[in-house]
């Protein structure tokens, strides 16, 4: 198996990279994250989420996220609006037929609810 390496200039422009590449390799499954954080997995595409959804709203990791934002360092701001908003849009716009009918914007506090959600043990 050969690895690759790369370097990136700093640390905002590594995190671009590695989420460009992630939305690359599981573009879905992502999406699909973020709305399971956000409490809007269900709905008429997923019924069978409401019992989830309606536990992570519960949880309140959507609205958490976005209230306490402006709280996290501004190096790591930096760093997570370029790891899901940009990446997300610019493979988005890039390969725009690989992109779900149900496909969400991400803004870069649904990266704080993501971990809220996978910290808290969602399912």
């Amino acid at each position: 198996m050969e690895f690759l390496t790369f370097f990136a200039p700093n640390l905002e422009s590594a995190a671009y990279a590695v989420g460009y590449a992630q939305a690359e390799d599981r573009l879905e499954e992502l999406l699909k994250n973020y709305r399971r954080a956000n409490g809007n997995h269900g709905g008429s595409v997923w019924p069978d989420y409401f019992k989830q959804d309606l536990i992570q709203r519960m949880w309140r990791h959507a609205e958490i996220s976005r209230e306490k934002y402006q709280q996290v360092s501004p190096k790591m701001r930096a760093v997570m609006g370029g790891l899901p908003a940009r990446r997300f849009t610019s493979f988005m716009k890039e390969h725009p037929e690989q992109v779900p009918s149900w496909a969400q914007e991400i803004h870069p506090w649904d990266i704080v609810a993501l971990g809220r959600y996978i910290i808290w043990g969602g399912r």
